[in-house]
C-alpha cells in the first residue's frame, strides 16, 4: 500500500484547487476584454472596472478592444456578449466556454459620461456593470470591505480558472438602496479624504450592487418636494392645515379639501401622461422632483409629524381628525380617492404610500387594488432593543394581509 504524507497531500490539494479542468477558461495577463463597436457608457465603465481589477489580480495590463480578438481568452461585455433584447430587467447572464467569458445585463443605453452619484442613483438599469462586479467577487475573489482604495482587496492570482457554465442570475431583492445614502453630498466626516469623499462612497455602493432610487417604488414625503407653500399659500391659504390658534400652517396640507385632492389627481395625470415638467399643475416647478422616479408609479406621503399639526377645519373635524383613529382613516380615505382616480384613468399604474404615523394603522377604508404600501421599520437599527421586533413583525404582517400581499418592507440600514 502506498502511503502519502500530509505534506504531499496538501500540495496535491493546492494544485488541484488552482488547476484548470477541461472546459475551463483561464484568465491571465494575455486576456483581452471586448466591448461593442459603439459601446454605451455602462459598457465602457464596466470594461474599465474589470480591466483594472484583473490587472491587479493577474499582474499585467489587460487590453480593452472594440473589435473581435484572437486572444486565447476573451471577455465579452454587454452587447458584445448578448443582444439587449434577450435580457430581462434585473437579470445578469454569464456564459463561459470555448475560450470566452460572456457577461451582460439589461442596461440603459446612453453614451455620455455620468458621475458616480448619477450612475448609482439615477441609472435604473446597469446590469452589465452589476454582472462584472458579481463576476469579480465570485470568480476572482475581489472584496470591497469599505469605501476608498484601502477597502479593495484583490488577490494576486497570476491566472484564474473559470469553470464552464451558462447561467442567469436575478438579485434576491429588487430594491437594494442603503437608507443613509440618501443624504448624499450634504454631510461631512473627519476621514473624508481616506474614503475618497462622497465619490468614494458612491463608488463603493455601486460595487456592492446597491440599486438606484428608480428601482421599485420610491418612498419619500412627497409634499416636501413640491414647493406648495411658494405656489399656493398666498392664493389658496385654505389648502393648508388650520391650527388650534386659528392660523394656517404652510407646511401641512388640509387632506380633506376637494381642491387639494384634485391637485394630486391632476399631478398624477401629468406624470403618467408623460409631461416633461409639472408646470401645468404647479407652475413654479420647472422639473419633476426626485421623489418622482418611475413613470409606472406615484408616491403620496403626508409628513410623519402631521399628527401634531393636523388640520382642524370644520371639514376635517367632521371627518374625525380630532382622534388618532379618525385622523388615520381620514388620511387613508383621501389616499384611496386619489388612487381610485388613478385606477380608473391609468389602470396599469400604481400609487404608493408608507403607513407611517399618524396613518400607520389598518383603516376602516376599502382600498383600490392599485395601492402599494412600503412598511418602514428600523430593523437592524434596533438590534440592541429586540423587544421592538414583535411590534415590527405585527405591523408588516397586518399590512401584507390587508393589501393582499401588495406591500414591501423598507429597513433603515
Amino acid at each position: 500500500m502506498e502511503i502519502v504524507s500530509y505534506k504531499s497531500f496538501a500540495a496535491f490539494a493546492l494544485l488541484a484547487a488552482f488547476a484548470a479542468f477541461a472546459g475551463d477558461v483561464v484568465l491571465d495577463g494575455a486576456t483581452e476584454i471586448v466591448v461593442p463597436q459603439n459601446p454605451n457608457f455602462i459598457e465602457r465603465f464596466a470594461a474599465n472596472e474589470l480591466a483594472d481589477h484583473l490587472k491587479k489580480a493577474c499582474g499585467s495590463e489587460i487590453k480593452v478592444k472594440r473589435s473581435a480578438s484572437d486572444a486565447k481568452t476573451v471577455v465579452c461585455i454587454g452587447r458584445a456578449a448578448f443582444p439587449q433584447g434577450s435580457l430581462k430587467r434585473d437579470n445578469i447572464r454569464f456564459k463561459v466556454g470555448d475560450g470566452k467569458i460572456l457577461i451582460a445585463g439589461c442596461d440603459e443605453d446612453f453614451a455620455e459620461a455620468r458621475n458616480y452619484h448619477e450612475l448609482l442613483h439615477h441609472t435604473r438599469d446597469k446590469g452589465t456593470l452589476e454582472g462584472v462586479y458579481t463576476f469579480l467577487e465570485d470568480h476572482v475573489g475581489v472584496r470591497w470591505t469599505e469605501p476608498g482604495p484601502e477597502g479593495a482587496f484583490v488577490p494576486r492570482r497570476g491566472s484564474i480558472a473559470v469553470a464552464e457554465r451558462d447561467e442567469t442570475m436575478t438579485p434576491a431583492y429588487e430594491k437594494r438602496r442603503p437608507y443613509d445614502f440618501d443624504g448624499l453630498g450634504n454631510w461631512t466626516f473627519p476621514d473624508e479624504e481616506f474614503y475618497g469623499g462622497w465619490n468614494g462612497i458612491f463608488q463603493w455602493a455601486l460595487r456592492l450592487r446597491a440599486s438606484s432610487w428608480k428601482t421599485g417604488l420610491y418612498s419619500g414625503h412627497t409634499p416636501a418636494h413640491m414647493r406648495l407653500k411658494e405656489q399656493f399659500f398666498k392664493t389658496n391659504p385654505d389648502w393648508f392645515a388650520l391650527q388650534e390658534d386659528g392660523t394656517r400652517n404652510p407646511r401641512w396640507l388640509c387632506w380633506t379639501h376637494p381642491e387639494v385632492l384634485d391637485m394630486w389627481k391632476r399631478l398624477a395625470d401629468a406624470w403618467f401622461r408623460g409631461d416633461k415638467t409639472p408646470e401645468a399643475v404647479i407652475p413654479c416647478l420647472k422639473a419633476w422632483p426626485e421623489v418622482f422616479m418611475s413613470r409606472d408609479s406615484i408616491f403620496l406621503e403626508p409628513y410623519d409629524t402631521y399628527g401634531s399639526h393636523r388640520c382642524r377645519c370644520d371639514r376635517c373635524k367632521a371627518a374625525g381628525c380630532e382622534t388618532d383613529k379618525g385622523l388615520n382613516d381620514l388620511l387613508w380615505r383621501s389616499i384611496a380617492e386619489i388612487a381610485q382616480h388613478v385606477q380608473e384613468k391609468w389602470p396599469e399604474k400604481i400609487v404608493g404610500i408608507s403607513p407611517y404615523p399618524p396613518h400607520q394603522n389598518i383603516p376602516d377604508v376599502k382600498m383600490p387594488g392599485n395601492i402599494r404600501a412600503i412598511i418602514c421599520v428600523p430593523g437592524p437599527e434596533q438590534i440592541a432593543a429586540p423587544q421592538f421586533y414583535p411590534r415590527q413583525q405585527k405591523l408588516i404582517h397586518e399590512w401584507h394581509q390587508y393589501l393582499g400581499g401588495k406591500s414591501k418592507v423598507e429597513l433603515y440600514i
